[in-house]
């Protein structure tokens, strides 16, 4: 199914491409949501509540790349 092969893909259709006209920090907060990380979704339901109400994105969390020991 679509649904099925953008899931495998790693990348959710934008809203835009779908037909949906929805504001840039709509989008943005979307994305974070549909992140396949968990680390760059949002943490609670408030952060993104905050973003909501700000009518602003905050950007995901950074993923520091820790060298393996011995590397």
């Amino acid at each position: 199914s679509e649904a099925m092969a953008q899931r495998l893909s790693g990348r959710p259709r934008d809203l835009k491409s779908a037909g949906v006209e929805a504001p840039l920090h709509v989008r943005a907060i979307l994305s974070r949501c549909l992140a396949r990380d968990p680390a760059r979704r949002y943490a609670t339901a408030r952060d993104l509540l905050s973003d909501l109400d700000r009518g602003a994105a905050t950007p995901p969390p950074r993923r520091w790349a820790v060298p393996l020991a011995g590397a």
